[in-house]
């Protein structure tokens, strides 16, 4: 249990930088442009199938923002997605721009990797990139530009996706690039999920060490664990990294997105609660899950009585499109047996209008 809520803090506080809350009114690091995200029409999600017998295969599905409608990213009604002669087999190491998905691939014609660029709308694919070396996680986008690092002396890439040129960034840094956000990029010394972290340019151009994780903008977040509990936390904000204030109190989760906070509702049980209903009475965690999605500035409830897993899951891939968020819920039905979780269920919402869509794929 306690390795659960870790699993799901982490991932959340990850979250909290992918963009930044309204600093004030003359703030030009507002909307999508925190994030570089280019709305299209879809979510996209790399799903772990539930299936016990197929291991660690994960198949690639879209989302419409509008409908809810979803389907896999391959478009071939004979193919199972179940192995490599799937043209989208396996692949979570992806980014999007607008309606095209572009994956990390080898090119097995001419024996090189090279980054696969594929429109979901018009059936249109190919490789855009070419290398003698493989493509490190993660691809990262940010507007019309990919950001990628090669095991060849972790050379840095920034490729422009209009006229589809390759410059070679700045290097020696001996790190991985872990994310793009406000026009810059945010780098990991050793291991990608090292807190030893820095900011360049988007040319690679060294600016600062990362001072707080959750900087951006002109604000620090963080969450503090309220003691005892499964899942409640207080947020607060800072102008300098070292006087806080409290912001919101007793929430569950957050994350920041354009000029709003959105968060889930906090749980009231305990750790031992939880415990007990768990492994003593038998209780799956979901019945004690965050039944409500939030909003702040202005406060407001989004969705009311669903059973919230997570936000995105994965870092490079935020699971937002314009004006539209996505969080995971748990499956429903939920898994038996050796059955494992996934992430297909997803709640999308609108944060302009409150309008949210709940898709159940099935699988």
């Amino acid at each position: 249990m306690k390795k659960l809520v870790s699993v799901i803090l982490c991932v959340t506080m990850a979250l909290l930088s992918f963009a930044a809350c309204k600093a004030d009114t003359d703030s030009p690091r507002q909307g999508y442009d925190d994030i570089g995200n280019i709305p299209g029409d879809y979510i996209f999600n790399s799903i772990l199938l539930r299936d016990p017998d197929i291991k660690g295969v994960e198949v690639l599905y879209k989302y419409n923002v509008k409908t809810g409608e979803w389907s896999t990213v391959c478009r071939d009604p004979f193919c199972d997605h179940l192995d490599e002669k799937c043209m989208f087999w396996n692949h979570v190491l992806f980014t999007y721009i607008g309606n095209t998905i572009y994956i990390p691939k080898n090119d097995e014609e001419k024996g090189e990797y090279g980054i696969y660029a594929y429109n979901v709308e018009t059936d249109e694919g190919g490789f855009i990139y070419h290398s003698k070396s493989m493509v490190t996680m993660p691809l990262v986008s940010y507007k019309y530009d990919l950001f990628f690092c090669e095991t060849d002396n972790r050379r840095a890439i920034r490729f422009d996706t209009k006229t589809n040129t390759a410059h070679r960034m700045a290097e020696g840094y001996a790190a991985n690039i872990f994310k793009a956000r406000n026009g810059e990029l945010i780098w990991a010394r050793g291991s990608f999920f090292s807190n030893d972290k820095f900011y360049t340019d988007l040319d690679g151009n060294y600016l600062r060490e990362c001072d707080h994780e959750t900087y951006f903008g002109k604000y620090w977040y963080k969450q503090e664990k309220r003691e005892g509990y499964y899942m409640a936390l207080d947020m607060y904000v800072s102008e300098d990294g070292k006087n806080w204030d409290l912001l919101i109190e007793n929430i569950g989760p957050a994350a920041t997105y354009q000029d709003k906070i959105i968060y889930f509702s906090a749980s009231p049980y305990t750790i031992e609660e939880i415990h007990e209903a768990t492994h003593v009475q038998g209780s799956h965690i979901s019945d004690y899950a965050p039944t409500q999605l939030w909003m702040c500035d202005p406060d407001g409830l989004l969705v009311d009585g669903v059973k919230l897993y997570m936000m995105a899951s994965q870092q490079n891939n935020p699971m937002v499109c314009g004006d539209y968020i996505a969080a995971s819920l748990y499956p429903d039905p939920m898994p038996v047996g050796g059955e494992r979780l996934n992430t297909a269920n997803l709640l999308i919402v609108n944060i302009k209008t409150g309008k949210y869509t709940i898709t159940n794929p099935g699988i």
